[in-house]
């Protein structure tokens, strides 16, 4: 199990909160899973969320008026 400052990564990397972490680490442990080559013993969890705290992966995530939030 890694431990890692999730918070920091968040604010580091521009990600709006911890559930746009989770699927942006998802994907790419995705990715790496799927590719070619690969080798049985990888972690993919762990190499993602290094490269995502690295700021090997670039993460974009636009808010619009229809994506935000409402208050009704």
């Amino acid at each position: 199990m890694i431990f890692c400052d999730i918070d920091r990564i968040c604010r580091e990397r521009n990600i709006p909160n911890k559930y746009v972490l989770a699927l942006v680490v998802a994907a790419r442990a995705r990715q790496l899973s799927e590719r070619k080559g690969r080798l049985e013993d990888e972690k993919y969890i762990s190499r993602a969320i290094d490269e995502i705290s690295r700021g090997d992966v670039l993460v974009s995530c636009p808010m619009d008026a229809h994506s935000a939030p409402r208050r009704e």
